[in-house]
């Protein structure tokens, strides 16, 4: 679970075992509001944290050396 300044909260959407290098999916409510939608993060990067309208994730890159990416989720706005 991650909560964003704004808070919207992201709970990360589970079925069963989860694979090494999956997909997250993540669901986001609004308070007030409810449910938002759901964003399917790219294989292999996980939800660090939530910031400023942005999701942030940590992925492992092919030089093994961690890497940092934001993304702005299109139409959760």
């Amino acid at each position: 679970m991650a909560v964003a300044q704004d808070g919207t909260v992201w709970l990360r959407r589970t079925m069963g075992p989860r694979q090494r290098g999956a997909a997250e999916s993540w669901a986001a409510y609004r308070f007030g509001e409810g449910f938002a939608g759901f964003v399917e993060l790219p294989p292999g990067h996980s939800l660090l944290a939530t910031e400023g309208g942005l999701l942030w994730t940590g992925i492992v890159n092919e030089l093994g050396l961690p890497t940092i990416v934001g993304w702005r989720p299109a139409g959760l706005d």
